[in-house]
């Protein structure tokens, strides 16, 4: 039960103006853990499942996003750290690999009235990893011409987002 508070808490959360804890949990929340797991179809296999990914973010104390870690198989997979403006507005966040090298950066663009209305992601340190971010090598211009990507987003009065493009 408190798993499922939790999930649809995120849930909602990930569409929030910021990255602020949901304000329906009570006190201050310092981390949420959330836990993937996948159950096999089998009648026989009842068990608790597979766990796909385990995902820890902390929260700064004005209830911001910090750091987002993602563990595979109990292994660090990746992280990401968000960072913010003196308003409490995101900024940007750099995801990194276990190993530490930048795998992803996003910059954010924020209105006047300090709602985000654009993602703008260079992907330009993602030529050198697979899928499961094993090194590799690769010929830069013939495999990743469009590394930037830019989202913008449709926002309401209150700051949810209405559409990404």
């Amino acid at each position: 039960m408190l798993l499922t508070t939790l999930l649809s808490g995120l849930s909602i959360a990930q569409h929030q103006k910021t990255d602020m804890v949901n304000p329906d949990y009570y006190g201050r929340v310092k981390s949420i853990r959330e836990t993937v797991y996948s159950k096999s179809n089998k009648l026989e296999d009842n068990g608790s499942g597979t766990i796909i990914s385990d995902k820890h973010t902390s929260y700064n104390p004005e209830g911001n996003k910090q750091k987002t870690s993602i563990y595979k198989s109990g292994s660090l997979f990746s992280y990401t750290i968000y960072d913010y403006n003196e308003q409490n507005v995101k900024i940007s966040s750099k995801e990194y690999n276990a190993d530490n090298s930048l795998f992803l950066t996003i910059s954010f663009t924020s209105n006047e009235k300090d709602i985000i209305t654009k993602a703008n992601y260079n992907r330009i340190s993602q030529k050198s990893y697979d899928d499961e971010r094993y090194s590799i090598d690769v010929e830069y211009d013939k495999y990743y011409q469009n590394l930037f990507t830019s989202i913008i987003f449709k926002n309401d009065f209150r700051g949810n987002t209405l559409e990404e493009k």
